[in-house]
């Protein structure tokens, strides 16, 4: 790859891969076929290009230039990508070659991320029970940061106190983040943030945490009729 990606975005980008040569289909057209569709998540997109509706990033590549200099790689920083088109390195050249990257590069909004959310908490239209619990419990016994796909709670990453030990999640670099808790105290949660990064080496998960923060007290002063 062109440009230096963490492990397990390596293995997102091989899973994409190794599905496409499997089923003999690109990846956008296996997401909408296996998982858009059934859930409703009919905003989200591969690389949109100009739309009034998009978010624009205003943040280069210098995270990957510096991950690249470690190895004794010299690359150039692109810049921020144009409307539309993915902050990721990776991504930005696969489309190139017409290529959905499979770690970056959808676009969608809350709503469809909500959709997402709750297909975990109650699966049924796309997932299994069974295989919900499994991919939750995947490496529980040895204490490991990762369920199947998904980051575990922690209390100095991007989840927080707010958010039970059983909460599970997921992060962007460019800034979004979306959590799941199952075990809040007032019940089931889907937290979902779509903001757009400007430092790419400021320490954004403590905007993430006061979020979690905030969105939990104002979800339980509703539930208790103050507000």
């Amino acid at each position: 790859f062109p440009y230096p990606t963490l492990f397990r975005s390596l293995g997102f980008i091989l899973y994409g891969w190794a599905a496409e040569r499997r089923l003999r289909m690109p990846l956008l057209d296996l997401l909408r076929e296996r998982v858009f569709d059934p859930l409703g998540m009919a905003g989200v997109e591969g690389t949109p290009g100009e739309r009034p509706d998009l978010a624009l990033s205003r943040m280069g590549t210098g995270q990957e230039v510096r991950l690249a200099a470690k190895q004794g790689l010299v690359i150039p920083d692109l810049g921020p990508p144009p409307l539309g088109r993915a902050q990721d390195g990776n991504a930005r050249f696969l489309a190139k070659i017409g290529e959905t990257c499979g770690h970056a590069g959808l676009f969608g909004g809350a709503r469809d991320l909500w959709r997402l959310g709750a297909e975990w908490l109650a699966p049924g239209r796309l997932l299994k029970s069974e295989g919900v619990a499994a991919a939750l419990s995947s490496g529980e016994e040895s204490g490991g940061r990762f369920a199947l796909g998904w980051w575990r709670r922690s209390l100095r990453g991007s989840a927080g106190r707010s958010l039970s030990p059983s909460a599970f999640g997921f992060t962007g670099f460019a800034g979004n983040s979306f959590w799941i808790d199952p075990m809040g105290p007032k019940g089931v949660r889907i937290f979902v943030l779509l903001g757009s990064r400007i430092d790419p080496f400021l320490d954004i998960n403590r905007w993430r945490r006061r979020f979690h923060t905030a969105a939990s007290a104002q979800r339980e002063a509703s539930a208790d009729g103050s507000s």
